[in-house]
């Protein structure tokens, strides 16, 4: 889909949008260490000077409220200690250094103490803890260089201190979920303990920053959150092909609880069909596919673009199995009655008795269903689901199926006979040399079953030319430009498909017989109720159980959301399911009576 959550990053004014995914820390301050100095330059002068060091904050990450405090100056010759210095508070300092002489210098500041080492390989794998949680405080910082003492006015030395924390402007892009809250947002896997004047390779790590209430409130009122990060140099993980949904524990066994990741928790109120609590998690790094670095110093923008579709593709990314949608629907079962749910309070609402619904479809803007009323056929039209204008004088025989397309409501019953309507209230007829059973619209056209193994097509609902393919269906529908039957041949279930419903062709056959009671298609999914639970299948020839308990249901989709009604001991129970996986229970009703049809209003 270019896949529907996103995550874009910026590092400064440099905006980057990435499809799915995207952490982009552009623009980092490379950080090197000096070389040994093997070569000291001038030779030694026959005194001391005083030389004046002044530390101050450099980089991306400055805050106005930053401050400089237990700075330590530790100044080397020629690989050995010559002078160290602390200042508990301020930011400069002197030494008496030797004149003609080129020193290296490590600086920290804000760290855990320690006793400046004599040798300066030694001072160069110094760590510092990381407290965990929320930073507080002054952050720790570093510095070194080299620098040469000139001995008659030796100048001061500028000491720009780095931070060893990463800023991360974190924000959400609310425009196709309106209705997500964001609970939290946090460092995961922060790394526990940073080296002082090296690269920081993580091998140890714990919750890191979060959001406070008032982050929170700027998030969700379109603001920005500011996290810190330490640093924490993983490399380059996955191969240059890798793409965003890549990027995830499975790929990276041996580093998966080292990298640092960002993971963001919400909750969809159910204005907009979506209820319950969903996560996001994205590992950090300089771009969104194989890089897991995350340079100190460096100020880099994270935007989440959650969308709807996302909810369908769960992963380590997205964990979204708490998350539903109540949406309002109604059901029709096979004694007149209507169970309508609105969202917000249901109402069972007898049509008239003994009416067996077969079929509700939406059309036109309207509500149509059909059915069975005393041996005889009978149809309802409503404009929201709840009032109904019945009909059951116009029919001959019982209505089994009906669809809507090309401006006509079609209709079919027994004995051939077939029913026409632009408007659901007035009907023509036709007929075929057959009993039609099923019926789906889709590319232009209406295909119909009969009961004799023969398919038949047309464009106007009067006129129909007929295949004979030696199946006897027990569902039809259209899907994803094709139309689909189910049905059983000589031993075997067999489903076949076709553009126009005269040509069709096999596309998968099966010994176990699950009782299939419906299908329906939907945002690239397909899904088939059974008789032991309900399938699903990306391309309608690999099916997977969904392992829900839910037997015989009839189905129903619609903007991203699928409904199934079925029969459970006392009660008609309704559920939703955002990716034919996972399904809800929305609501129930207390009856014994055979669920015939679902749609979703």
């Amino acid at each position: 889909m270019e896949i529907s959550i996103f995550l874009k990053s910026r590092f400064r004014h440099l905006k980057a949008a990435a499809v799915a995914v995207a952490a982009v820390l552009a623009g980092c301050a490379e950080l090197g260490l000096p070389e040994e100095n093997a070569n000291p330059g001038v030779s030694e002068g026959d005194g001391r000077v005083t030389v004046r060091f002044e530390a101050r904050e450099f980089g991306a990450t400055r805050a106005m409220d930053d401050n400089i405090g237990d700075l330590v100056i530790a100044v080397y010759w020629n690989g050995i200690l010559d002078q160290s210095i602390s200042v508990e508070k301020g930011n400069e300092a002197e030494l008496r250094l030797t004149a003609g002489r080129t020193y290296t210098y490590f600086a920290s500041a804000n760290t855990d103490e320690y006793e400046v080492p004599d040798e300066e390989s030694q001072i160069k794998k110094l760590k510092t803890s990381v407290s965990p949680g929320k930073p507080t405080g002054s952050f720790p910082m570093s510095a070194f260089g080299t620098f040469s003492v000139d001995d008659v006015s030796p100048e001061p030395v500028t000491v720009l201190m780095r931070r060893l924390f990463s800023k991360m402007r974190f924000k959400v892009d609310f425009s196709d979920v309106p209705d997500l809250e964001i609970t939290d947002a946090r460092i995961r896997q922060a790394s526990s303990s940073v080296s002082v004047f090296q690269l920081t390779y993580a091998a140890e790590t714990g919750d890191g920053d979060y959001a406070t209430a008032s982050d929170l409130a700027k998030l969700n009122s379109g603001g920005e959150a500011v996290l810190y990060v330490p640093e924490n140099i993983q490399g380059i993980l996955l191969p240059e092909s890798a793409g965003q949904w890549d990027k995830i524990p499975e790929n990276i066994p041996g580093k998966k609880g080292v990298c640092t990741y960002l993971e963001v928790s919400g909750r969809f109120s159910g204005e907009n069909k979506l209820n319950g609590e969903v996560k996001y998690r994205f590992y950090l790094g300089r771009n969104a596919t194989n890089d897991f670095n995350i340079p100190r110093n460096t100020d880099f923008t994270v935007e989440l673009i959650p969308t709807r579709d996302a909810i369908t593709r769960p992963s380590w990314k997205i964990d979204s199995d708490n998350v539903y949608a109540d949406v309002p629907f109604i059901g029709m079962n096979s004694s007149g009655h209507v169970f309508h749910w609105d969202g917000i309070s249901s109402e069972s609402i007898l049509i008239s008795y003994p009416l067996d619904w077969k079929k509700v479809i939406r059309g036109n803007g309207l509500y149509a269903a059909v059915g069975e009323y005393r041996n005889a056929g009978a149809s309802g039209i409503s404009a929201d689901g709840k009032d109904w204008e019945l009909d059951d004088e116009s029919f001959m025989y019982p209505l089994t199926d009906i669809a809507y397309g090309n401006g006509l409501y079609v209709a079919v019953a027994e004995a051939g006979t077939i029913y026409l309507s632009s408007d659901g209230r007035r009907w023509d007829m036709a007929w075929i040399d057959g009993e039609p059973s099923a019926i789906a619209f889709g590319n232009g056209r209406f295909v119909m079953m009969d009961l004799s193994g023969n398919s038949w097509s047309s464009t106007d609902g009067r006129s129909w030319q007929k295949a004979r393919i030696h199946l006897y269906a027990s569902d039809l529908c259209f899907a994803d430009g094709q139309f689909f039957i189910i049905g059983r041949g000589t031993s075997y279930k067999i489903m076949q498909t076709s553009p126009d419903g005269l040509s069709w062709k096999t596309s998968y056959e099966y010994k176990a017989c699950h009782g299939i009671s419906d299908i329906v298609y939907g945002d690239g999914i397909y899904v088939m109720s059974t008789e032991s639970t309900i399938l699903y299948s990306m391309d309608g020839l690999t099916w997977n159980e969904s392992g829900a308990d839910i037997k015989a249901a009839e189905l129903d989709y619609r903007d991203g959301v699928f409904l199934a009604g079925y029969g459970s001991g006392l009660y008609t129970v309704y559920a939703t399911s955002l990716d034919g996986r996972r399904w809800t229970e929305i609501g129930r009703e207390y009856n014994r009576l055979k669920i015939r049809t679902v749609c979703l209003l």
